[in-house]
């Protein structure tokens, strides 16, 4: 918190510490609930604070169109969307991607995405869930190495014949396959074999973590891709809540990824929802 003023923060990107895609977590007399279940160390959920909202969710057709090559992008592209979920996430990459979408809200709160008309689409019943034509998508980093190869290939993501791409997709997958169980497990004192589980040792784990991004500015060196939203939108969250060591090559990664104008837009566009739905942070 700074000057008085309470802090907003965006909706977390992983289950055992932050609320569950789909899911709310609320305070209530210093601890948390979540499913009916209380935990006293989750930290505080809300979305961070973001510029000038627009109040009125955009379609396609109030923007320029736009296209990717050959290819005409005016089609809105529906995400489902709740500025408490993970679906936060996937407007800064729907952002970054630059083509037109929709917002569908869903109402988590009261358990919309628990119901047959969504659960059709996705049988978890959890966001982000990403409907572009025929195509459903779910899982965040699903999502964005979708979005990237589909809509922004050589700029967001490495060509089919670039090597780099055996990075790209590392970090992007390193994200939601070790740094969120292996977060959850710290933070829940799981009894387990480091040698048996994939995310194995937590020091070892930061300590890859680190190796990704020492010495460069991003995962790919010099270039920005849809990894950095991916592996740096989790490190800067981290960070933000206390849940991370605050070491240079942290701090100063997630500087560089959350300066992105596309990362300022999606905060906008976040609070813009909480704004017109009257939506309001646990706790404050």
């Amino acid at each position: 918190m700074t000057s008085g003023r309470r802090k907003l923060w965006r909706s977390p990107p992983f289950s055992a510490c932050f609320a569950a895609e789909g899911e709310v977590a609320t305070r209530r007399g210093g601890s948390h609930e979540r499913g009916g279940q209380r935990n006293s160390n989750l930290p505080h959920l809300a979305p961070r604070p973001t510029g000038p909202a627009s109040g009125n969710l955009r379609r396609a057709a109030d923007r320029p169109a736009e296209t990717n090559g050959d290819r005409d992008t005016t089609m809105a592209i529906v995400l489902y969307h709740h500025p408490f979920s993970r679906a936060a996430n996937t407007v800064w990459m729907l952002e970054e991607v630059g083509v037109g979408y929709e917002l569908k809200f869903v109402d988590i709160m009261a358990g919309d995405q628990k119901k047959e008309d969504f659960t059709k689409l996705n049988p978890m019943g959890k966001l982000p869930l990403l409907v572009d034509g025929d195509t459903v998508v779910t899982e965040s980093a699903a999502i964005g190495l979708y979005l990237a190869d589909r809509y922004a290939p050589g700029r967001l993501a490495p060509k089919l014949d670039d090597a780099a791409r055996g990075t790209y997709f590392r970090w992007s997958l390193f994200a939601p396959s070790v740094i969120e169980p292996g977060s959850m497990a710290k933070a829940g004192n799981w009894e387990f074999s480091p040698g048996s589980a994939g995310w194995g040792n937590y020091d070892d784990m930061i300590a890859t973590m680190e190796s990704a991004i020492s010495g460069r500015d991003f995962v790919l060196g010099k270039e920005f891709s849809m990894a950095d939203v991916i592996f740096g939108g989790t490190i800067a969250y981290m960070l933000d809540f206390k849940m991370l060591e605050p070491r240079p090559s942290f701090t100063g990664y997630a500087a560089r990824v959350k300066a992105r104008p596309a990362y300022a837009k999606s905060e906008a566009r976040n609070k813009a929802v909480m704004d017109e739905r009257g939506i309001k942070v646990p706790g404050a």
